[in-house]
């Protein structure tokens, strides 16, 4: 797998990524990681680091140097039968070039709408976005078959022009894994009252991510509710501000970065989550809270759509913050209601099991490689 995105960095396609090694190499397959290097790495086995340097918009990102001349004789002696990227550019455009000299078919995932995150680019980003968009798109063209995580993105990649061969493969999840969480240390940690209605938005603090939203809307409910920001980035320090301006002090808390256990605390301490993202391809954060029995409001947008059921596990809205704050108003008024939604919730998520998703995967493998050799 050829990635620009890695540990320690923490976002969507790190999260992917970890779930489809881990459930692969538990089905006996090996799996090898080519991805930037973050300072110095030890004890890695199965994954090569490229030189990389932080990105000048997102210091916490680091961006590969895709040049190495053990990468040919690696990837030969890998003697890999699929090359996996998960981006059309850096990493992944290395990933592409070996795999056409050595004659090993090429998969792509579509993770992001990729033209969405052009502002990251300093001072030209906004021109580049439609330039962004059709290098993703010849991306996609020259692979074997590009994985979208969602039906409704697979018809967006279709109308955007992608003629690849599409197959619908989500990030899969453990419906269990936050079963037995403890609401205890989120409520110590970020001061939870005992009875204030807790609302959680999970992400990347990124312009992309439409948080402003989030926290506009925030001020719309009642001033019992509390709405719980998870994620760290390159926005922060100016959605802090916003809260400030809007006098939601206390209303409105950052956790920073969490991992695991401490994601599944807040999770358990939530009511609902709330997602206002219009480029996630699937939002796996989503599918996290649905296996945590949260309810979901989320902007209609491709991804959340196909992860929220409308009056039943959740809530699609325009984005409107008028709209939105009475989907979430709704949920926290009714009990019945949020109860009949929590249980759909936890359905919804035991068919996105992590097994199913890779072995589907698998499917998408063995087929191009069996075209490879035909």
């Amino acid at each position: 797998m050829f990635t620009d995105s890695y540990r320690p960095y923490t976002s969507g396609v790190v999260r992917s990524l970890d779930t489809f090694t881990r459930q692969l190499e538990g089905m006996g397959h090996r799996v090898f990681i080519f991805a930037p290097a973050y300072g110095r790495h030890q004890g890695e086995a199965g994954v090569f680091r490229y030189f990389a340097v932080p990105a000048p918009t997102n210091r916490r990102f680091y961006v590969a140097i895709p040049l190495s001349w053990r990468t040919g004789r690696t990837v030969r002696s890998l003697q890999l039968d699929v090359i996996h990227a998960h981006s059309p550019f850096g990493l992944g455009r290395l990933g592409m070039r070996h795999a056409r000299r050595q004659g090993i078919p090429v998969v792509f995932t579509y993770h992001t709408r990729y033209d969405q995150y052009a502002h990251y680019a300093p001072l030209v980003g906004v021109h580049l976005r439609s330039w962004v968009g059709r290098l993703a798109r010849d991306f996609a063209n020259r692979a074997d078959a590009v994985i979208a995580p969602t039906g409704s993105i697979k018809e967006l990649l279709q109308e955007e022009g992608v003629r690849s061969p599409l197959r619908v493969v989500p990030t899969g999840v453990d419906p269990g894994e936050f079963s037995h969480s403890d609401p205890g240390w989120a409520r110590q940690t970020l001061h939870l009252e005992p009875g204030r209605p807790v609302i959680v938005s999970v992400g990347r603090l990124g312009a992309e991510k439409n948080l402003e939203f989030l926290i506009r809307v925030a001020g719309r409910l009642d001033d019992r509710v509390t709405l719980v920001m998870v994620g760290d980035g390159p926005l922060r320090e100016q959605l802090e501000t916003l809260v400030r301006q809007l006098g939601l002090a206390g209303r409105v808390k950052f956790s920073g970065q969490l991992d695991r256990p401490e994601l599944g605390s807040v999770l358990k301490a939530a009511c609902l989550m709330v997602f206002s993202s219009h480029t996630d391809t699937q939002g796996v954060v989503l599918l996290e809270a649905l296996a945590a029995g949260l309810p979901v409001v989320a902007v209609d947008a491709p991804g959340a759509r196909d992860m929220v059921t409308p009056g039943v596990n959740g809530f699609l809205t325009p984005p409107d913050e008028a709209c939105f704050a009475q989907a979430v108003k709704t949920l926290l008024d009714d009990a019945q209601l949020h109860g009949e939604f929590s249980r759909a919730a936890r359905r919804q998520a035991e068919g996105f099991s992590s097994r199913a998703c890779a072995q589907l995967l698998v499917e998408v493998y063995r087929e191009v490689a069996h075209q490879s050799r035909s």
